[in-house]
């Protein structure tokens, strides 16, 4: 039920893949090497004195710039379907559930329909014992009394009543990725974001560690999902089940390129949904996971050989899209 609940459409993830490992990267190359060489050929005329001064209008941080908006583009294609399914999808599937659950609480012997009036007051009668009162063959009354009792006993089926509360649970994820970028804000003011490059390897791990523990609370419901402080490890980032997380130590000690602030506020925060994902199927009575929640999230997991496979499997798929829904608050 829950892929009716969460959108998850393939177009998307295809879209995500050509903007990270497609062409870009190499365009962004290219032109890192093109800076180079017209820098190189500038010094070469300065030298010759034959042109007093050259000046080149495009710079190293005009070419990471563009790389950063390239990045911004990832996440927002990550996130902007994510975002219409959790505005447009889950309160959809809400409303019909909780439609289609009153039409089972409502019992054919508490329909009352006015059947006279005295002065200022209406005479009313149960339209199930109007009907029956009416009905003069017995196995006919007896037939018709069973077929009441069974829709006033009737109760709500297991799938509908599990897709109103995947459609619950996702809303409430939903406004936790918000608030996760509320924090980003107001821990990555336009000051530290300005001063970012300068500051100290152990005030850069500071920052990033604050962030980690209030989101944190928030994925927790209150409570530390990890306690431990942040790791570094090889590749972008990592889980290690709900002991902690880690980082590439190049986000502390050389943070340009792809390991911009941006890319470290959104790695921690995807490498933090993982810790809750671990935490909410050791403990789904506590966070109140949904079974199809459940078992997505207990599924055989697929190793990052193929970018594709992998971001598709249930996990994957959450916490991305967790982290890019939670930076276009930020």
């Amino acid at each position: 039920m829950s892929e009716i609940i969460k959108s998850n459409n393939i177009e998307w993830l295809e879209i995500s893949q050509k903007i990270y490992t497609g062409n870009y990267p190499i365009v962004i190359t290219k032109l890192e090497e093109a800076l180079e060489a017209c820098v190189a050929a500038s010094f070469l005329v300065i030298l010759d004195k034959t042109v007093s001064n050259l000046t080149l209008p495009v710079t190293a941080d005009d070419i990471e710039e563009l790389n950063e908006k390239r990045r911004k583009l990832v996440s927002f294609v990550n996130g902007i379907h994510y975002e219409i399914s959790q505005l447009v999808d889950n309160p959809f599937a809400l409303m019909m559930g909780n439609i289609a659950e009153a039409s089972y609480d409502l019992d054919p012997s508490d329909i009352e329909v006015k059947v006279g009036g005295f002065g200022p007051f209406d005479i009313k009668a149960s339209l199930t014992g109007l009907v029956y009162s009416s009905i003069e063959d017995e196995k006919l009354k007896t037939d018709f009394e069973a077929k009441v009792d069974a829709l006033d006993d009737d109760v709500v089926p297991y799938k509908l009543d599990q897709a109103i509360l995947e459609a619950e649970y996702w809303k409430n994820q939903y406004e936790k990725s918000i608030e996760c970028g509320e924090i980003a804000n107001a821990i990555f003011t336009p000051k530290v974001r300005e001063q970012w490059a300068d500051i100290t390897p152990e005030e850069r791990l500071a920052y990033i560690t604050q962030y980690k523990d209030e989101i944190s609370v928030v994925l927790g419901e209150g409570t530390h999902i990890t306690p431990d402080d942040i790791g570094f490890c090889n590749g972008f980032g990592v889980s290690y089940n709900v002991s902690g997380i880690g980082i590439n130590e190049a986000f502390i000690y050389e943070p340009t390129g792809n390991y911009s602030l941006d890319k470290l506020i959104d790695t921690t925060t995807h490498e933090m949904r993982h810790q809750y994902q671990d935490a909410a199927v050791e403990n789904p009575d506590k966070y109140g996971v949904p079974d199809g929640v459940y078992e997505e999230w207990t599924q055989k997991y697929i190793d990052s050989g193929k970018y594709t496979k992998y971001y598709q499997q249930p996990i994957e798929a959450d916490a991305k899209a967790y982290a890019a829904l939670s930076r276009l608050n930020y």
